[in-house]
């Protein structure tokens, strides 16, 4: 580097430009800074570097760092993988629960016991009582709902009453196509789940409403 710095000296005296320290480097945007104890380190501009023919460093970011830093130009690349932490159900799935669900669909074949939905694939085991534990995935402690209703019955927002097996859509469910599901029965006939854990769920259901 001290090498470096004299041929940078050199150059723009050698190219009549009197420069002779490193103050008057400074002032031409040449030099950065000087130190020379315990040792001479020079540190030289892009502007110097290209005069002494040395590499410049790159002003922008490589495509890496762009990526890492929000960078505009095709810095997103698709990849096959998933690195999202699961989501909050599937941290939550438990042993036993496609039994749970098989055992649902022999008992009361493949509709939702709200809706009437026979689209398989949007079909869920909801448990009744909150499952607490390998006991709770009874089947008389399950009800196969539509995903969407799955959501709203564990969120409180649909009850049914134990006795008569009556949907009750929470007043704050404004949507008319929940609305409709509003005092309809159970779609269950003479199977019926437990009425102890639809009693137990009522009753939270009353305490939300």
């Amino acid at each position: 580097m001290e090498r470096d710095f004299a041929k940078l000296v050199g150059a723009f005296t050698k190219g009549g430009l009197g420069v002779q320290n490193d103050d008057s480097l400074g002032k031409l945007g040449l030099v950065a800074a000087v130190s020379t104890s315990p040792a001479i380190v020079v540190t030289i501009t892009d502007k110097g570097r290209e005069a002494l023919g040395l590499p410049v460093k790159p002003s922008r970011l490589p495509a890496e760092a762009a990526a890492a830093d929000g960078g505009q130009e095709d810095s997103y690349i698709p990849t096959d993988g998933d690195s999202r932490e699961s989501a909050y159900r599937e941290i939550k799935v438990r042993r036993g629960q496609r039994d749970f669900r098989d055992a649902l669909r022999r008992r009361y074949g493949d509709v939702c016991l709200i809706s009437g939905c026979g689209e398989l694939d949007v079909l869920e085991a909801a448990h009744i009582k909150p499952y607490r534990g390998q006991p709770d995935n009874h089947v008389e402690n399950g009800l196969l709902l539509r995903a969407d209703l799955h959501t709203l019955f564990d969120l409180d927002k649909i009850g049914i009453e134990p006795e008569r097996l009556e949907v009750s859509v929470h007043p704050s469910i404004a949507d008319p196509l929940y609305r409709e599901l509003d005092g309809q029965t159970l779609r269950c006939d003479a199977t019926r789940p437990s009425r102890d854990a639809l009693q137990i769920r009522w009753e939270q259901y009353l305490a939300r409403a």
